[in-house]
């Protein structure tokens, strides 16, 4: 069964991925549009799905690399550590499988309002660069390489 979710909104989201010269694959019957996107960082590329709704949308960056079952404690301890005083989005984890993404949302209000291109680059554009700053962070703390503590360390000093 297909989901409601605003059409215009997703005209203005794929406008805008057309003008910024995006490849991704045009809105299905559930409202999301999926790009992958190569990154600046060891992870090199994150798969992409922006969720579009009724009052705006939700846009997902999916680490490819998910967290073993040995490492999922770090992982979070990291995430979390990344997230505090986060204010426009966040990282979270799925316990079951490992799976880490980073998520930001951007409210359009009712099916009347449409979107800016400035506010649909800053969910895109904020995420992607939480990614990139965390990134390699999170690639050795998944490794083994580096303590939660260390990797934030070196992440938010760069």
């Amino acid at each position: 069964m297909a989901m409601e979710f605003s059409r215009q909104i997703a005209n203005d989201i794929e406008t805008f991925l057309q003008l910024d010269d995006w490849h991704f694959d045009p809105v299905n019957e559930n409202g999301q549009i999926c790009f992958g996107v190569s990154l600046k960082c060891k992870l090199q590329s994150v798969d992409c799905e922006i969720r579009v709704r009724d009052d705006g949308f939700l846009m997902l960056s999916i680490v490819k690399i998910k967290a073993d079952e040995d490492s999922r404690a770090a992982v979070a301890e990291y995430i979390t550590r990344a997230n505090y005083g986060m204010f426009y989005g966040g990282f979270e984890m799925d316990m079951r499988d490992g799976e880490v993404r980073f998520r930001t949302t951007c409210f359009a209000g009712n099916e009347d309002v449409m979107l800016s291109s400035e506010q649909i680059k800053h969910a895109i554009y904020l995420n992607l660069s939480m990614i990139e700053r965390y990134g390699n962070g999170l690639l050795t703390v998944m490794m083994g390489f580096q303590t939660p503590e260390e990797a934030i360390a070196q992440a938010e000093a760069d």
